[in-house]
């Protein structure tokens, strides 16, 4: 859930047991401080996990007593494609999505999902030091990826702008979360 996101509970990815939801949730819960939480998602869920009516029921009863709002998943954009076809009961996706894996263009869903992407400088942040080194080692091509920009893409913090300037263009209506590991992404 998005508690665990924040470090609110201890609970694993992938377990989508009744109990195991259930249990995540009251510790998220009482973690947070709160009665009720906005997203509920379920991380790496596969589709067979989203299959469970018992799973199903249990979050829709967690919506009816208010303890989430909506419930939605955190897995691949191409297993989000898969389980929102046939249920569109999940309102939420979150999938990475950047230049080189770019999750918002291979999101098929017709319903209205809310989308929140991740990633958006790469994993683990070596896409902008990657675009500024080749930038710098072959000048003609980071002379022209510059001049098309406005901006010295042989500085990791201009690559990180246009890289988030991307991010946020793909997902306009969504929310794109962005982890900062380095200063001069800031």
């Amino acid at each position: 859930d998005s508690a665990a996101q924040s470090g609110a509970t201890e609970a694993a990815h992938g377990r989508f047991e009744v109990a195991d939801v259930r249990e995540s949730l009251e510790t998220s819960l009482r973690k947070l401080g709160t009665d009720y939480v906005d997203v509920l998602l379920l991380h790496e869920c596969r589709p067979a996990d989203a299959k469970d009516p018992e799973l199903r029921s249990f979050l829709d009863q967690c919506v009816q007593q208010g303890k989430i709002r909506h419930y939605g998943l955190a897995t691949s954009v191409g297993t989000c494609n898969e389980v929102l076809r046939e249920h569109s009961e999940f309102r939420v996706a979150q999938f990475a999505s950047n230049l080189c894996e770019p999750g918002m263009e291979k999101l098929t869903t017709s319903g209205e999902v809310a989308t929140v992407t991740h990633s958006p400088l790469s994993r683990g942040n070596s896409l902008v030091q990657r675009i500024a080194d080749h930038a710098t080692q072959h000048p003609e091509t980071g002379q022209a990826w510059s001049a098309r920009t406005g901006l010295d893409l042989r500085t990791p913090g201009n690559v990180a702008r246009v890289l988030l300037s991307y991010a946020f263009q793909q997902n306009p209506q969504g929310v794109v979360l962005c982890g900062m590991f380095d200063a001069h992404h800031l």
